[in-house]
C-alpha cells in the first residue's frame, strides 16, 4: 500500500475518532462528505460547483492499491458531485440534495477556477472559501484551461484522487516552473489596485485525461484574467524572485557545437528600482545561480577555463532571455506582475504617491537592465567528450 494511500486512510480514521467522540458540532463521520478538490465554473448568472468527494471504502483496498482511481477491489476512490446556485454558498447547500451529506472542506487540496470565471472575475467564486473557517488558506489555487469541472473528473495514474495529484504537481513544480499561489495569497493579491499576479493553468491532455502543469499561468489584475504567460515567461519571474530550487536550463553552444543541459540547484534574485535624475523609474535585476552540467550533445571540451566560461555565458544568456521575456509580456499586457510598483512604494513612497494614479501609463515604458551570474560546480564524471572529432 503506497504512502499517500496510508495518509488518506489514516486521516479517515482520525476523523472517525474525532467525530466519534462527539466533537465538532456533534456531526458523525457518516454525515460528512470529505471534499478533496473543488471546481468553480460560471455559467450565465449562476455558479456551477464540482466537488471531488473521497470514498473511504475505496481507500481501504487491498495491498498494491487501486488502478487509476479505483481501490484494490475495484471500488472508486472518489466521486464527483455537481450543483448549481446563484451564489457559491447556494450551490454548496444544493449539493446536499444529491449526496445527502454535509460537505466538509477541511481536507480540500486544491481549488480549480474555470477560465470563464477567471475572465469575468474570480472574487465572487472564492469569497465563500475565504470566509468559511473550514477551507485551509494554504490550499493551492489553479485556473482550468477550460471548465474547472473537467479538471476534477479524470482519475490520477499514481494517486488516489486527481486533487491529490494536482497538489503534488504544484508542490514539486513550484521549485522550478510553476508560479504556485495559495488561497490566502490570492486574497492578498486581489487587494492591490495597481499590481498583478499569476495563477497556474492546469490542462487536461490526451484521451485518458492526464492532468498537466507546464508552467503557463493566467495573468490577473485585481480579480480578472487579462492574459496568459507561457512557461518561459513564468519562469523568468521565478528567476527574479529567487524561487528556483531544481530546474534544467538547456543552452546552445556557439557555432552549432551542440547543447548543454545544466541543472540549477541554487537561485538568488533581487529587483532594484532607482530613479533617474529626471525622476523616471529604472529597474535593475540581479540574478545568481549555481548548478552542475548533466549532459552535453556536442563535442565541446570542458576541461579548459575558456571552455567553461563559455558554457557559463550561454547559461546566463538563456536565463536572461526568460527574464526579459517576462518583462516584455508584463509591459504588453500592462500588468505589473513583477511588482515594480510595490518595490517603488517601499523604497520611494513619496514618488509612488505621485505616480500611482498614472501607473498604467508609466509602467509600459519602464525598461530593465538584467545581470545574471552563473557558477558551475560539477561537470559529472566525464569532463571530455568521448568523441572529440
Amino acid at each position: 500500500m503506497n504512502r499517500n494511500r496510508l495518509i488518506l486512510i489514516f486521516g479517515y480514521f482520525l476523523l472517525n475518532l474525532v467525530f466519534g467522540t462527539g466533537c465538532w458540532d456533534s456531526r458523525e463521520l457518516d454525515e460528512l462528505a470529505i471534499i478533496s478538490g473543488i471546481g468553480v465554473d460560471k455559467e450565465g448568472d449562476k455558479f456551477n460547483l464540482s466537488f471531488q468527494i473521497i470514498n473511504p471504502t475505496g481507500l481501504k483496498g487491498g495491498e498494491g492499491g487501486g488502478n487509476q482511481g479505483s481501490g484494490g477491489g475495484g471500488t472508486e476512490t472518489f466521486v464527483v458531485a455537481q450543483s448549481t446556485g446563484r451564489t457559491i454558498f447556494d450551490a454548496v447547500e444544493n449539493v446536499r440534495n444529491q449526496i445527502e451529506r454535509i460537505p466538509f472542506f477541511s481536507h480540500n487540496e486544491v481549488i480549480v477556477l474555470g477560465r470563464q470565471l477567471a475572465e469575468e472575475g474570480i472574487y465572487p467564486g472564492v469569497d465563500f472559501f475565504l470566509r468559511s473557517p473550514q477551507p485551509r488558506p494554504t490550499q493551492w489555487v489553479l485556473i482550468g484551461s477550460e471548465k474547472a469541472g473537467d479538471i476534477l473528473r479524470p482519475k490520477a495514474e499514481m494517486e488516489d484522487t486527481s486533487a491529490r495529484a494536482l497538489k503534488l504537481l504544484v508542490d514539486f513544480g513550484r521549485q522550478s516552473w510553476v508560479p504556485a499561489i495559495n488561497l490566502e495569497e490570492v486574497n492578498a493579491a486581489m487587494t492591490q489596485k495597481r499590481g498583478a499576479y499569476l495563477i497556474p493553468i492546469v490542462r487536461v491532455q490526451g484521451d485518458k485525461g492526464k492532468l498537466f502543469l507546464d508552467g503557463s499561468a493566467a495573468v490577473m489584475k485585481r480579480d480578472k484574467m487579462v492574459g496568459e504567460v507561457n512557461p518561459g515567461e513564468s519562469r523568468g519571474l521565478k528567476w527574479m524572485k529567487g524561487e528556483i530550487r531544481n530546474a534544467v536550463v538547456v543552452s546552445e553552444l556557439p557555432n552549432q557545437q551542440g547543447l548543454v543541459s545544466t541543472r540549477i540547484f541554487l537561485n538568488r534574485g533581487s529587483i532594484k528600482v532607482n530613479l533617474t535624475p529626471e525622476g523616471i523609474p529604472r529597474v535593475n535585476v540581479y540574478v545568481y545561480v549555481e548548478g552542475e552540467i548533466e549532459d552535453m550533445s556536442g563535442k565541446f571540451n570542458l576541461t579548459s577555463t575558456p571552455g567553461m566560461d563559455l558554457v557559463k555565458k550561454q547559461v546566463a544568456l538563456a536565463i536572461k532571455k526568460e527574464i526579459q521575456s517576462a518583462f516584455q509580456k508584463a509591459r504588453s499586457l500592462n500588468a505589473d506582475f513583477i511588482n515594480i510598483g510595490r518595490i517603488l512604494y517601499q523604497n520611494h513612497p513619496q514618488v509612488w504617491e505621485d505616480m500611482e494614479h498614472k501607473w498604467d501609463e508609466i509602467f509600459p515604458e519602464i525598461r530593465a537592465h538584467v545581470t545574471v551570474g552563473v557558477s558551475i560546480w560539477r561537470v559529472g564524471e566525464v569532463s571530455k567528450p568521448a568523441i572529440s572529432e
